[in-house]
């Protein structure tokens, strides 16, 4: 074999190995972010001067979020969207405004539409029935997708 053609194999391989490598990190990227999110979380709930203010559990929700948006039929999808559905609750708790649980509601609501086989389709479903008023609507567990203001 020439010199050349050692040559052209030689980058051909370390193309493909570089194509390989990257897909690689491509996939663990979801994975990476949601570990980055809980860090973030983690951090918020160790320091109470951070937690009075909204713009930081924002940015720790925005990165859960952003798990989802990697890859939405990915497997960290469901996870992602839940953290970030339970950090608008803790938010709620500090916030005082409802427009927070509604959120969680409805982030809590498209993981029951959209992930019927993760697990955190069920705790999903629990948090729903935790934030509507006893006895005020069953149709969020037959499937139909309801809106809930709450007051």
């Amino acid at each position: 074999m020439s010199a050349k053609k050692i040559f052209i194999f030689a980058i051909a391989l370390l193309i493909l190995s570089h194509g390989f490598i990257f897909s690689a990190n491509l996939s663990a990227a979801p994975r990476d972010a949601y570990f980055d999110a809980e860090d973030c979380w983690r951090s918020l709930r160790q320091d109470s001067q951070k937690m009075k203010y909204r713009h930081n559990w924002m940015r720790c929700i925005k990165k859960y979020q952003s798990v989802y948006e990697q890859d939405p039929g990915g497997p960290w999808a469901a996870a992602g969207l839940y953290m970030s559905g339970k950090m608008y609750l803790q938010l709620a708790r500090f916030s005082g405004k409802q427009s927070d649980k509604q959120e969680a509601f409805e982030i809590f609501e498209r993981i029951v539409e959209n992930y019927p086989k993760s697990r955190y389709r069920q705790k999903a479903r629990q948090e729903i029935l935790k934030l509507i008023p006893e006895g005020a609507c069953q149709c969020v567990l037959s499937g139909v997708k309801s809106i809930i203001y709450f007051a």
